[in-house]
This record gives structure tokens, C-alpha cells and sequence, in this order.
């Protein structure tokens, strides 16, 4: 039983190191994925009530698939939708029925 244990606390060390290794060569990749949580929900929500003209449920709904965000704020008055998710915001705004939402 010793030897278990100590071989399932080496299993781990060396899955703890490997996990390590590959977020530092990958840091970059990691980081650049980051702020596209908030962005790609900022973008569904936007496009889902201003072109769409969903319910604000709805659009929640539709939108909570892509990307899960701490934060939601909407402005109709400004026609923009504001999120933030993994610790980045941003925001998307309604242009026009031709072009309908775009990220600011």
C-alpha cells in the first residue's frame, strides 16, 4: 500500500510539472483567449435584441451558450450591450439594420 501511495504522489507531481510545461510554451495562446468570453457574448447579446429583436431572455439564453460571463449590461437607449467574462469587458454596439452589431 506504501508503494501505491507513492507511486500515485510521483503520478501527480509528473502530471502537475507536464500541466506547468505546457501553460507557460502555450501562455501567449492562453492570454490572447482571454478577452473573447466577453466579446463573443457582448456580440450574440447585441445581435440577438437589436437585429433579432428577441427578448431580453432569449438573447440571454442564446448568448449563455457560446461563453459563460460574470456580467451583462444593456443600454437601449444607446443600442450597445456591455460584458465581461474571465476578467476582460467588452462591448458591442448596434451600426444598423444593414450591418446590425459590431464590437467597439
Amino acid at each position: 500500500m506504501k508503494k501505491f501511495i507513492q507511486l500515485l504522489l510521483i503520478l501527480i507531481v509528473i502530471i502537475l510539472v507536464g500541466a506547468g510545461a505546457w501553460i507557460t510554451a502555450n501562455l501567449k495562446d492562453i492570454k490572447a483567449f482571454l478577452p473573447m468570453a466577453s466579446a463573443a457574448y457582448a456580440k450574440f447579446m447585441c445581435s440577438s435584441l437589436f437585429v433579432e429583436g428577441k427578448t431580453e431572455e432569449q438573447a440571454h439564453n442564446w448568448s449563455k451558450l457560446a461563453l459563460p460571463v460574470q456580467r451583462c449590461d444593456i443600454d437601449y437607449e444607446k443600442k450597445t450591450v456591455t460584458a465581461k467574462g474571465l476578467g476582460k469587458t467588452s462591448t458591442a454596439r448596434y451600426v444598423s439594420k444593414r450591418f446590425g452589431c459590431t464590437l467597439e
